[in-house]
Parts: structure tokens; C-alpha cells; sequence
């Protein structure tokens, strides 16, 4: 068991680390494959690459994750294993899906400031290149190396400014910085004034972030009452568990039965916080 210790605390650091790199990298990475950026690699290179993309790595982290919860179950708590496997496994999963949804407010928070600086830059006259090559220097979040790309590419004349407009239309997350970036497009090639499109699209930006506040506060109200009924058979299990740990010790039907009812619920559980932090797609 001491020996079994041993290695489990050097796969558990491992474990981490690839965790650690795995939500730092990805969003930045998917970000730069949608603007083009490739890396040249030699065929070794890239088979050990295709060993560790994305999902593959988020895979091992969960393969490491059940592994270590079923460690810690059994050796620790004395309880079936089941409950390190489950909850091991879906630790991965919902941390990633947190990590996408702040790096995804974080993206909508650089679209705002990079429409409210082109509303102000097209009413002093400049024109969309100006705004191209600025606007990376007036905003934060990931949507800075958007901007910085395209400054890159339409300064090297890689993309006209209309061509480099349209791809990020089409490659962006957002789909109201889609809907927006065409409209710049189409009053840009029909050489319509661009300070009242924009001044159109504040309002519509006013309108969205009053419309989100009160789908926030219900959202709140959702998880906090979605908390509050997910508690009840954790604070059954806390009272009971030696009671329960107990029956289910030599008792495989048991310990089977067991896991799949745990599961039902933390899928249930799963589906319940989806569906009460969702967001509108505008």
C-alpha cells in the first residue's frame, strides 16, 4: 500500500500539470488555429502531438482523475469505490466546462470594448483599417490576439481588410460580434456612414446588457435553488455512511446498484446546472 502511495503521488503531480497546461492553452490555441496560425512540425513531432490534442489530454486527465478518486475512496474514506470513480470523472469535465464559459465572458467583454472604441473612432472619421491596427491596443481578454492577427496580416497585405473582416465573421465564437462585423462589411463596401451603424449598434449593446442582468438574477436564483436540492442526498449519505459503507463492504449487486444510482444523479445534477446557467445566443 506504501509503495502503491508512492507512485500514485508522482502521477497525481503529472495529473495536475496537464490539467494546468490543458485550460491555460486551449482557448488561446483555438483561437489562433481559427486565424490561421499553423506551426510547421516533422512527422515525429507531430504524431507526438496527435498523441496529446485536446481532447485526448482531457481524456487522460480524466483517466488520472478516476484514478486517483478511487485511490482516495477506498484507502481514505472506506467507502466504495464508485464514488471516486464518478466523481473523478466528472471533475474534468466540469472544470473545463467552467474554464470555457469564463474564457467566453471574457472574449464577449473584448467585444464590447472593441465596438465602443470603433464607435468612437469612426465618429472622429477614422476609417475600419484604422480601427484594425488601434483597436488591439484599447482592449483585454482573449480577443486581443484576434485584433493583433489582423493588424499583422492586413499591414503585410497577407488579407485586404474587407477579406480579413469576413474570416473572423466566420471564425469568431460570438455570434453577435458576427452579426456586427457583417454589418461593418456591408456598409464599408457601400460607403455608408459607419458612425450611425455603430451608434445603432450601442444602443442594441445597451439593450443586450439590461436583457442579460435580469437573466443573470434569475440565473442565480436557479443554481441557488438547483444547490439547495443537490445537497439533500449528499447531507443522507454524510449521516449514513457508515451504515451504508458497511452493506455495501463484499457486496458487489450492492456497490453496482450504488454507482449507477450515483450517476443518474450527478448526470441529473449535470443537465439541471446546464440548463439553469444558460446564456441567450443573440
Amino acid at each position: 500500500m506504501i509503495l502503491l502511495f508512492y507512485v500514485l503521488i508522482p502521477a497525481l503531480l503529472i495529473v495536475a500539470n496537464l490539467t494546468w497546461e490543458h485550460f491555460k492553452q486551449v482557448p488561446y490555441n483555438r483561437v489562433r488555429r481559427r486565424m490561421g496560425q499553423r506551426r510547421k512540425r516533422g512527422k515525429g513531432t507531430q504524431a507526438i502531438q496527435n498523441l496529446f490534442t485536446a481532447k485526448r489530454r482531457l481524456t487522460y486527465i480524466t483517466i488520472g482523475s478516476v484514478a486517483v478518486g478511487v485511490y482516495i475512496t477506498v484507502t481514505w474514506m472506506h467507502a466504495t469505490p464508485f464514488i471516486g470513480a464518478v466523481i473523478g470523472g466528472v471533475l474534468p469535465y466540469l472544470v473545463s466546462e467552467m474554464w470555457k464559459e469564463r474564457w467566453m465572458d471574457r472574449y464577449e467583454e473584448g467585444v464590447v470594448q472593441a465596438l465602443e472604441y470603433g464607435a468612437g473612432v469612426f465618429e472622429a472619421g477614422a476609417t475600419v483599417e484604422q480601427w484594425v491596427r488601434e483597436v488591439g491596443d484599447e482592449v483585454e481578454g482573449p480577443i486581443v490576439s484576434v485584433f493583433e492577427k489582423g493588424k499583422a496580416q492586413v499591414e503585410s497585405g497577407q488579407f485586404s481588410v474587407v477579406d480579413w473582416l469576413r474570416y473572423t465573421a466566420d471564425a469568431t465564437p460570438s455570434k453577435y460580434f458576427s452579426y456586427v462585423i457583417n454589418g461593418i462589411i456591408a456598409n464599408y463596401e457601400q460607403a455608408t456612414n459607419l458612425d450611425a451603424y455603430m451608434h445603432e449598434v450601442l444602443d442594441e449593446l445597451a439593450n443586450k446588457k439590461r436583457y442579460e442582468r435580469a437573466m443573470r438574477l434569475q440565473r442565480d436564483e436557479a443554481m441557488k435553488l438547483l444547490l439547495a436540492i443537490s445537497m439533500a442526498p449528499i447531507a443522507l449519505y454524510a449521516m449514513f455512511a457508515r451504515a451504508i459503507n458497511a452493506y455495501l463492504t463484499g457486496n458487489f449487486e450492492g456497490n453496482l446498484i450504488f454507482g449507477l444510482g450515483l450517476s443518474g444523479y450527478v448526470m441529473i445534477i449535470l443537465f439541471a446546472r446546464r440548463t439553469a446557467s444558460a446564456k441567450p445566443n443573440i
